[in-house]
C-alpha cells in the first residue's frame, strides 16, 4: 500500500511539474518581444496576428539587405507574427507592373501603327521608312520588358512597318511581313487590305510566302512557375514553330523573376528560361495588385507594405487588413539626415505599435476607391 501511495505521489508531482512547464512554455512563446515594448498599450491589439510583410524599392540591389532585417525586427519587437514570403512579394510586384503596362503597350503599338499609316497615306515615304525601323525596335524592347498578350497589336504594327519598307529594303519588308502573317487573323488581314494598295500587299505576300511554308521548331525549357510569351503571344507548349529569319522576342514572367531573349528560328532551336529578379519602382506598387486569393489561402490577417525610395530618401509603410482589403493606416518616414536613417527601424516599430484593430472600421480606406 505504501508502495502504491509513493507511486501516486510521484505521478502527481510529474503531472503538476508538466503543467507548470507547459504554462511557462506558453508564456515564454507568447512573450517573444522586448518586455519594454509589449506593455499595456499593445493589449487589445492584433497580438500575434499573421501578417505578411512585402517590400518594394527603386533600387532592387538593396532589396535583401533591408527586407530580411526589417522582417526579423518586426517579428521580435511588435505584437504581430511578421512573415516574409518571397513568392507573395513577387506576385504583388509583377501584378502591379502588368496592370499598368498592358494598357500602355496596346496604346503605344496602336499609336505607332496609326502614325506610319498616316505617313504612307500622305506619301511621306522617307520618314515612314526611318520611323518604321525605330518603332519596330522600340516594340521589341517593350515586348522584352513586358510579359503580356499583345500579338494582334504587334502584328498590326508589323504590317505598316513592312509597307513602309517597300522600295527601301526587301529584307526588312519580308521580316516584318512574316510577323503580321504569323499573328494576324484572316479577318484582320482582310481589313488591312481595304486600307492599303493591293500591289504592295501582293509584293509582301510574295516575299513572305517561301518562309511561311517551312517553319522551324524552337524548344523552350521553362519552369511550370513561368508564363512564357513569344512576340506577345502566350506559349503553352514546349515547342513553337516560327518562320526562319523572322525576328522574335521571348519574354517570361516567373515567380523567381523575369527573362527575355531576342532570336530567330533559323539560328536558335533551344531556349532555356533562366529568370532573374530585377524590378524597379518609382513609388509604392499598386495595392490592387496584391494576390488576394493567395493571402486568403495562407490565412493572413494583415499585410504590411514597405516601399523604400533611395532617390527620394523616404520610406512609405501601409498596413492593410485582408478581410476586406482596406487600408488601416499608412505613414511616410523621411530619410533626409543620418539621424533619420539611423532611426528608420525605430520609426517603423512605433508605426506598427500605434495601430489598433478595434478602430479599423473608422480608419480604414477602401482599396477599390478611385482615390487610391
Amino acid at each position: 500500500m505504501f508502495f502504491l501511495k509513493s507511486i501516486y505521489k510521484n505521478l502527481m508531482f510529474i503531472f503538476l511539474l508538466s503543467i507548470a512547464m507547459l504554462i511557462s512554455s506558453c508564456r515564454s512563446s507568447l512573450i517573444v518581444l522586448n518586455p519594454e515594448l509589449v506593455d499595456n498599450n499593445i493589449k487589445g491589439k492584433f497580438f500575434l496576428k499573421k501578417t505578411y510583410v512585402l517590400y518594394a524599392s527603386d533600387d532592387p540591389y538593396w532589396f535583401p539587405y533591408f527586407s530580411i532585417p526589417f522582417t526579423q525586427r518586426i517579428a521580435k519587437e511588435t505584437a504581430i507574427e511578421a512573415l516574409h514570403n518571397l513568392e507573395l512579394n513577387r506576385f504583388w510586384l509583377f501584378n502591379s507592373i502588368a496592370d499598368k503596362e498592358k494598357i500602355h503597350l496596346e496604346e503605344q503599338f496602336t499609336k505607332y501603327s496609326e502614325h506610319l499609316k498616316n505617313l504612307i497615306d500622305y506619301k511621306e515615304f522617307v520618314k515612314a521608312e526611318k520611323l518604321s525601323r525605330e518603332y519596330m525596335q522600340s516594340a521589341a524592347e517593350l515586348l522584352a520588358d513586358n510579359q503580356m498578350s499583345v500579338a494582334f497589336s504587334y502584328g498590326n504594327l508589323a504590317f505598316w512597318a513592312a509597307m513602309a519598307q517597300i522600295g527601301y529594303s526587301d529584307l526588312r519588308a519580308k521580316n516584318f511581313a512574316l510577323i503580321y502573317e504569323k499573328y494576324l487573323t484572316l479577318r484582320m488581314k482582310e481589313l488591312l487590305v481595304l486600307e492599303s494598295e493591293g500591289e504592295k500587299i501582293d509584293h509582301l505576300t510574295a516575299l513572305a510566302a517561301p518562309y511561311l511554308v517551312k517553319q522551324y521548331p524552337v524548344k523552350i525549357k521553362a519552369s511550370k512557375h513561368c508564363v512564357v510569351f513569344v512576340n506577345g503571344q502566350e506559349v503553352k507548349t514546349a515547342v513553337v514553330m516560327l518562320p526562319p529569319t523572322m525576328p522574335s522576342v521571348l519574354s517570361a514572367n516567373c515567380t523567381h523573376g523575369t527573362f527575355h531573349r531576342t532570336f530567330s528560328s533559323d539560328k536558335i532551336s533551344f531556349i532555356e528560361v533562366i529568370p532573374s529578379f530585377q524590378l524597379i519602382f518609382e513609388a509604392m506598387p499598386a495595392l490592387s495588385a496584391l494576390p488576394r486569393q493567395k493571402l486568403y489561402d495562407l490565412n493572413s490577417s494583415f499585410v504590411l507594405l514597405i516601399y523604400w525610395s533611395h532617390a527620394g530618401k523616404y520610406i512609405d509603410s501601409t498596413f492593410v487588413e485582408t478581410k476586406k482589403f482596406s487600408i488601416i493606416k499608412k505613414i511616410r518616414v523621411p530619410l533626409r539626415t543620418e539621424e533619420d536613417r539611423q532611426q528608420t527601424g525605430d520609426s517603423l516599430i512605433r508605426f506598427i505599435n500605434s495601430i489598433d484593430i478595434f478602430y479599423t472600421n473608422t480608419q480604414s480606406i477602401d482599396l477599390t476607391s478611385p482615390a487610391n
